[in-house]
């Protein structure tokens, strides 16, 4: 139990920079019984993902259960397997309408009366792959009919999801949002920030 916690952990500290040759020992066909890439598929429905970065662009407590349709495929980044557990650093690459996100996960599996489990998943990190960038449809701007409000626009007839950031040149907030066609949505309330820009929006 303790090994296994000790891998977790080393992955979680380094797994995007650990070299395959890492994991050597582990690559399929050399390891021990394992869970099925048609089983963890189907364990990960239900389960709940975050973005693990404190610099995210989701408000605190935003997450993302995964449903039946979701995963588009997994990629195996390394793994380890003894007769009792198994850990893997796994990239879930997901699809919601058009909108993809890969989830880099550490799965952990215990094995009882022959069956294997998932007992544990940890975010390493949630990342959006480059796709076309339909930032020419999106207008940020000040709004001061009412009060002083940062207002980002879509202006065009498909459903964005909208990354940007606003703040003192010191210090940006990041935010994202998700706009049907030729709607709006206040970002921020107050004094005109020194600088806001838009940092890409996909089309979902």
């Amino acid at each position: 139990m303790k090994n296994h916690r000790l891998i977790i952990a080393v992955i979680l500290l380094f797994g995007s920079l650990i070299p395959s040759a890492l994991f050597s020992s582990f690559q399929y066909g050399t390891c021990a019984a394992k869970p099925l890439e048609s089983q963890v598929i189907k364990d990960l429905w239900g389960q709940v993902i975050t973005d693990p970065s404190p610099d995210s662009y989701f408000p605190e407590g935003w997450s993302w259960t995964i449903k039946r349709g979701d995963i588009e495929y997994l990629s195996f980044m390394g793994e380890t397997a003894k007769p009792t557990y198994y850990v893997a650093l796994v990239t879930i690459h997901l699809k919601r309408f058009q909108m993809p996100v890969d989830a880099k996960v550490v799965l952990t599996y215990t094995r009882n009366n022959n069956v294997w489990q998932l007992t544990d998943l940890q975010m390493s990190s949630l990342t959006f792959p480059k796709q076309r960038n339909y930032s020419s449809c999106v207008q940020i701007y000040m709004d001061y009919d009412f009060m002083p409000s940062l207002v980002v626009k879509n202006t065009c007839n498909c459903r964005l999801f909208i990354a940007g950031s606003y703040g003192d040149y010191g210090k940006q907030e990041k935010f994202a949002v998700e706009l049907a066609p030729n709607a709006e949505s206040t970002i921020a309330i107050g004094p005109a920030p020194e600088k806001y820009s838009i940092h890409f929006a996909y089309r979902e």
